[in-house]
């Protein structure tokens, strides 16, 4: 009989034969060192072999003849569950951002930096980004990471939100247009990520390092409301957030909040005095609590001044109230009343030639007198004139001229 392959044995282990007198062989059983329960395993597994085959034992040499039991081998794990563990973790994987994804942020704060130092090509890389965002973005996910990194570099420039509220709009236009599913995907996450930005606003108040993105963030809620319409009309929700941001701004009226504040109004305050004439009263009733707190800057009062002016010409002009289409009507209706005032005081008839061009003054004048002699010779022949009235009325008209030459 062969003897069974070599096993090693850790240190310490210890060692006792077997005898089985009934089948007339013997087998090795190993001790277990204190809290080594692998040794107890492996002895189990080699109590439990057939080792009385022969022809099984010099199979196992012949065909491992190196082969030795190893405690700390590494785990065994057949094919079939590692294709199965591959497959589970394949869709985490593919959560991480791609390689185009990151190259595309890139190339986002380089355009966006073209676009700082010069506005004048908006148009040009406004189409760029469009069209390689449509080309990289392919879930809101991804959607997300290219808004984050538009707010943390738009918000990093000053007098930026103007720009970054029109790419916003552009791009709430064309991105995926025409593909299904996707309409209003980019409305959607720059909402949610105006609302985090919003609700992040005390701890920018009270951190000076954050305190210039806050100002920038609210110029841009400015100019987002006034641009980014819903059916022609502001979106409420952009309203509530702009109120609650110069509200919580007014809270710290230092200099550089109230001078955000007053900027903010400017840009938005007629729409605000239309759709939210409540809550704009009580912003300026607190600007005017502020005006009246001494060691305030000398240039806030002007500006506050100023403001006050722009109010009053926003309560007078009616257009600035509107909605657009109801401007449009106000204008169409200004425009006809107009047309009606000139026709009404208008004396002479204008007249046109045959291709549709107004003739001029001595073209209608001379076709005045003819039409007008054209009316006596009809008078006369009716009996209505006679000859000496046609001379008096030329005559008194003659009289008239040579006064108005004295």
């Amino acid at each position: 009989m062969s003897p069974p392959p070599p096993v090693s044995l850790p240190r310490g282990s210890r060692t006792s034969i077997v005898n089985d007198h009934q089948n007339g062989s013997h087998w090795v059983r190993y001790g277990e060192t204190a809290g080594d329960r692998k040794n107890e395993n492996l002895s189990h597994q080699l109590t439990t072999m057939n080792l009385n085959n022969a022809t099984e034992g010099r199979q196992m040499q012949r065909l491992s003849p190196s082969f030795q039991w190893r405690l700390d081998a590494p785990e065994f794990i057949p094919l079939a569950v590692r294709r199965q563990q591959a497959m589970d973790e394949g869709p985490q994987q593919s959560e991480q951002p791609n390689d185009q994804l990151q190259c595309f942020l890139w190339e986002l704060v380089n355009w966006l930096s073209h676009l700082y130092m010069e506005p004048g090509n908006f148009d040009i890389i406004s189409h760029q980004i469009s069209s390689q965002m449509n080309c990289v973005v392919r879930s809101e996910r991804d959607l997300m990471a290219v808004m984050d990194k538009f707010f943390e570099i738009c918000l990093s420039y000053p007098h930026f939100s103007y720009h970054a509220a029109r790419l916003c709009t552009h791009f709430n236009l064309r991105f995926f247009a025409g593909r299904e599913g996707a309409s209003g995907m980019f409305r959607k996450v720059l909402s949610e990520r105006c609302q985090a930005t919003v609700d992040a606003r005390f701890t920018m108040l009270t951190e000076p390092a954050l305190l210039a993105q806050l100002h920038n963030f609210v110029l841009f809620m400015a100019e987002l409301y006034l641009q980014l319409l819903d059916d022609g009309r502001p979106i409420e929700a952009l309203r509530n957030n702009l109120l609650l941001l110069l509200d919580d701004l007014l809270k710290f009226p230092s200099e550089v909040n109230v001078k955000c504040c007053i900027s903010a109004l400017k840009c938005c305050g007629a729409y605000l005095q239309h759709y939210a004439p409540n809550e704009l009263q009580s912003l300026f009733d607190r600007l005017q609590e502020i005006a009246s707190i001494d060691g305030l800057s000398l240039c806030v009062v002007p500006a506050l001044e100023s403001l006050v002016k722009a109010r009053s010409q926003w309560e007078k002009s009616s257009l600035q109230m509107l909605s657009p289409e109801e401007a449009c009507a106000w204008a169409k209706d200004i425009a006809e009343k107009a047309a009606n005032i000139v026709l009404e005081q208008c004396d002479s008839t204008t007249y046109y030639g045959p291709d549709g061009v107004p003739l001029t003054n001595e073209e209608s004048e001379f076709l005045d007198e003819a039409e007008q002699q054209c009316r006596d010779e009809e008078l006369i022949a009716d009996g209505v004139l006679s000859e000496d009235d046609i001379i008096a009325e030329a005559y008194e008209e003659f009289l008239q001229m040579q006064a108005s030459k004295k």
